[in-house]
């Protein structure tokens, strides 16, 4: 009885917490015929990502920026996606740069609105957004109640509109980790979506992007490569959400179908030598850290497809393997890993084993008998 007793004191603070907001929000909220439209007409509409390392993306990524820009292209709305930076956590490579993809955002990993809103205003007005995706909370729920990561959105907000009262917002809603790690605040991340959706609700400019209580929902046992963080299908996942959100705020019209299930697809380089008379083949320098991945595998097929060496997973600098005494084309492939993550092969190199390269039977020394 005691915990349950508390469980509700929690509930009915929080709740009480959110109508203050709701309150706050309201006052001065455009409203109707009074609503700003989305600045469009007269230049680019100016997007700024703010969130965390599910925002900020690792390299080797695409991001569910990339898919969001997608959608923008495909409905002809002139973007540009602002923002101090295009890095990606511990590098620079994204997957996708097509569709003339603009990377800048101001997310950065392992951050929490402590760090972000006492950047608010200058980012506002640096950057000048027309609308401002904002994606956290997860992290701050390691500390944080729901209620108190609803009230650091509304204050994300509020200085936002001391600066630009036209601004809308996106907010994605938390999502819900399976890694172990995650496990203990996920009821605290859980408790803060309904009282994001509380705080949409109450003013015109504020929008909420689905991730976990849409259909299909976030499941980091689908959607992640290590429970939290979007593999390629998450990154559609979530961009679907953000780009649903943004037609509900009137930058966009009707929505295409962007989940879909993806491979992780990174090429990385490696260093391939081929000693045929020895029928041995040495791959080194597999370029791991471009893609953030744990591990690599190397194999070795014959014309066919059909797998004739390989070692297994591994870290190690160099490696050898054995091809079968016999003529024919061979192609190198290595795969990376990240977590649970496995990338499609890619094609490191392909050889061709003559029938001179082998070496010859031995023949019997002089005649019978000598």
């Amino acid at each position: 009885m005691p915990i349950r007793r508390r469980w509700l004191g929690r509930m009915l603070a929080a709740l009480s917490i959110a109508a203050v907001l709701v309150a706050t929000l309201v006052v001065g909220a455009p409203r109707g015929a009074d609503a700003a439209a989305p600045d469009g007409a007269t230049g680019a509409t100016r997007v700024m990502f703010v969130g965390d390392s599910i925002t900020h993306g690792w390299t080797g990524d695409t991001t569910y920026r990339y898919w969001v820009w997608r959608e923008f292209a495909r409905q002809g709305l002139a973007a540009e996606f602002v923002g101090p930076t295009s890095a990606l956590l511990r590098g620079t490579t994204y997957l996708r740069t097509d569709h003339g993809f603009q990377n800048r955002h101001a997310a950065m990993g392992g951050t929490t609105y402590r760090y972000h809103l006492p950047q608010a205003a200058q980012l506002t007005q640096a950057h000048r957004p027309h609308l401002i995706v904002l994606g956290l909370g997860f992290n701050d729920a390691r500390s944080e109640t729901g209620a108190e990561i609803a009230v650091n959105a509304a204050a994300y907000m509020s200085a936002v509109w001391s600066v630009d009262p036209a601004v809308r917002f996106i907010l994605n809603e938390l999502t819900i980790g399976t890694s172990p790690a995650t496990l203990e605040a996920n009821p605290r991340r859980a408790e803060a979506n309904p009282l994001l959706a509380q705080l949409a609700a109450a003013d015109q400019r504020v929008a909420i992007a689905q991730v976990t209580t849409g259909t299909p929902s976030y499941d980091g046992r689908v959607h992640a490569f290590d429970g939290v963080h979007p593999n390629p299908t998450g990154e559609t996942l979530i961009a679907q959400r953000v780009v649903e959100a943004a037609a509900r705020l009137g930058f966009l019209g009707p929505v295409a179908g962007i989940v879909q299930s993806l491979p992780w697809a990174p090429k990385p380089s490696a260093r391939v030598t081929t000693n045929k008379r020895r029928s041995i083949v040495r791959i080194r320098a597999v370029d791991l850290a471009t893609f953030d991945a744990k591990s690599f595998k190397v194999r070795i097929l014959d014309s066919s497809g059909k797998q004739v060496n390989a070692t297994a997973w591994t870290l190690s600098r160099s490696v050898r393997l054995g091809v079968p005494r016999r003529t024919g084309r061979y192609t190198v492939t290595v795969e990376l890993a990240r977590f649970e993550m496995v990338g499609t092969p890619s094609v490191a190199a392909r050889f061709k084993v003559r029938k001179s390269h082998l070496p010859a039977r031995k023949r019997h020394a002089g005649r019978k008998g000598r």
